[in-house]
């Protein structure tokens, strides 16, 4: 896949994360009296969700032999803030809910 492709995909993921965060937010179901972090991760949601596009568009078997030995190995340029695998995979379940929020409307 071309930086060009993988440009345009981000781009479209970006967008639609900006559409569908707001709605989340919305549809949160708030905890009064606890406080929570609201400080940006390294890796953004876009980028998630565009790691797991590559992931199911190439021919790699397992998510962590994908994420650390060609994401993390060859794509640094592409990806400038990697994280751990293990926060990685934490992310994706905060990623799945805008996914799943979007094929809901």
């Amino acid at each position: 896949m071309t930086t060009a492709n993988i440009i345009g995909i981000f781009c479209f993921l970006d967008e639609f994360c900006k559409y569908f965060e707001p709605e989340l937010k919305k549809r949160a179901i708030s905890t009064s009296g606890k406080l929570h972090r609201n400080r940006p991760g390294r890796m953004s949601d876009s980028e998630i969700m565009t790691i797991l596009v590559l992931f199911h568009t190439s021919r790699f078997r397992d998510l962590k032999s994908f994420y650390l030995g060609y994401i993390c190995q060859h794509m640094r340029k592409e990806f400038a803030h990697v994280i751990s695998y293990n926060r990685f995979v934490d992310d994706i379940h905060l990623v799945t809910k805008i996914m799943m929020l979007g094929s809901t409307v």
